[in-house]
């Protein structure tokens, strides 16, 4: 499935062809969701500023020359911009025609998922997506994928479980892809000191989830 995002358009990235590979790709790797609605800034300062593509390192071609696995490129849409690498993941960046910021993990074999924006208000808050798999036996969320992409100056992105752990990842090129079953939140600062959250178990429990196995809790 596709995400979706109440402040961003919701049609699919690239050509109708690429369209058609990662509606396939997303049919293997579960469901991805934004999560505009439950995101939240608490500003410390109000700043307004000019957003264009460049206010985005990744996007203006900044970072490491990274290549990306033939299998996961070819259903990266055209023009987008190798992020990083997490693990078997790879995370695109891409300023599409419709004038969005978008980011997109792939994992070859594995499917992926996307998430668009106006680029005005990504390039000054960020995008922050959510995405759940059923589990392997009751057919519940059986795993949590963040991907965030977010502006310039954000050095690290706070994780917060549902007990009450929190720990840090650090941003790598403009982006954060992490997994976590039992995350409940992830915040930023804004270079302005808004802080930025995002409330990502009031997106997981709403997902839906799949009938379960004869004799399973579900």
């Amino acid at each position: 499935m596709f995400p979706i995002d109440s402040t961003s358009s919701k049609q699919a990235l690239g050509r109708r062809a690429v369209a058609a590979a990662i509606v396939v790709a997303l049919a293997v790797a579960g469901m991805l969701v934004a999560t505009a609605l439950a995101s939240t800034s608490t500003h410390k300062s109000s700043t307004s500023r000019s957003a264009k593509v460049s206010d985005i390192a990744v996007l203006r071609g900044h970072g490491s020359a990274l290549r990306a696995r033939k299998a996961a490129t070819a259903f990266a849409p055209a023009g987008s911009v190798l992020a990083a690498v997490f693990g078997e993941t790879e995370v695109f960046a891409l300023h599409n025609s419709g004038n969005e910021d978008c980011v997109i993990h792939l994992t070859a074999g594995a499917g992926g998922g996307s998430i668009c924006g106006a680029a005005a208000k990504v390039e000054a808050e960020g995008e922050v997506a959510v995405g759940g798999g059923p589990g392997p036996v009751s057919g519940g969320i059986g795993s949590v994928r963040v991907s965030a992409l977010v502006p310039d100056g954000v050095s690290s992105l706070t994780f917060t479980d549902r007990d009450g752990t929190k720990y840090v990842i650090a941003v790598t090129n403009n982006v954060v892809e992490h997994e976590d079953a039992n995350l409940a939140s992830v915040s930023y600062a804004l270079p302005s000191g808004a802080i930025k959250t995002t409330n990502v178990a009031a997106v997981v429990d709403q997902l839906p989830t799949q009938p379960g196995a004869p004799g399973s809790s579900s």
